[in-house]
């Protein structure tokens, strides 16, 4: 499942740099992409950002938000199944909509910013 995902990000020239049962983590020298699963609410999601400012996080609720504001923000699931489901649906909206996040490009992280202040 994460598989994909990993193709994905590597494509650009990120690498992993941490896995465990609840995360795994991507670098490259522009940016930064974590996909979690959280045991106590079943969440999953995505941060990323630019690799020069990683205090700086988005979530994949911000990109939902800004790209497929239709689509529900957050992802839940319990079982094997759902999870497939959650992380092959993230990493189409990151292939779809994070070209320009990936590459670092700091415009797209604006728009991402500015999306986060509007839906806090």
């Amino acid at each position: 499942m994460l598989r994909k995902l990993s193709l994905l990000v590597k494509q650009y020239g990120f690498r992993t740099v941490s896995t465990d049962e609840k995360a795994i983590a991507f670098t490259s020298p522009v940016a930064f992409v974590r996909v979690w699963r959280e045991p106590q609410s079943y969440e999953i999601g995505l941060d990323l950002g630019l690799s020069a400012d990683a205090d700086e996080k988005f979530y994949s609720s911000d990109l939902i938000g800004l790209y497929e504001p239709a689509l529900q923000r957050r992802f839940q699931a319990a079982d094997e199944e759902g999870t497939i489901f959650a992380v092959k649906r993230l990493a189409q909206v990151l292939r779809e909509h994070g070209d320009e996040l990936l590459r670092g490009n700091s415009f797209a992280y604006k728009r991402l910013r500015d999306e986060q202040v509007r839906s806090s």
